[in-house]
């Protein structure tokens, strides 16, 4: 999966998707993404597959939301690694940060 192809699975969910910093508008529930690393998979002396560290937050007004396990079923769908989120309070923006690590291959 390409990284273009990862932003269009998260905008299936909502329209309010950006790529490491959200508009300053923003508010209520939204994503942001970015990549945090990554590696690639050699053979024959060439990159055979780079696989993408990719972290994405949902920002939420709402306690328990349901749309974490939402990202989560499309992220597995879609055969993307995902480990268990992390749910934090962001005093910078006051509000609930549930913050989903994955690897995307592609």
């Amino acid at each position: 999966m390409t990284l273009q192809e990862l932003r269009d699975l998260l905008l299936r969910i909502t329209d309010k998707v950006y790529h490491f910093e959200a508009a300053q508008e923003a508010s209520g529930r939204y994503i942001v993404w970015q990549e945090t690393g990554g590696r690639a998979l050699s053979g024959s002396n060439r990159r055979q597959e780079v696989i993408r560290d990719v972290q994405i937050d949902l920002y939420t007004e709402e306690d328990f939301d349901p749309m974490v396990e939402q990202i989560l079923n499309q992220l597995e769908d879609a055969g993307i690694a995902v480990n268990e989120p992390t749910t934090v309070y962001d005093p910078d923006t006051c509000l609930i940060r549930h913050i989903i690590e994955c690897e995307v291959a592609g």
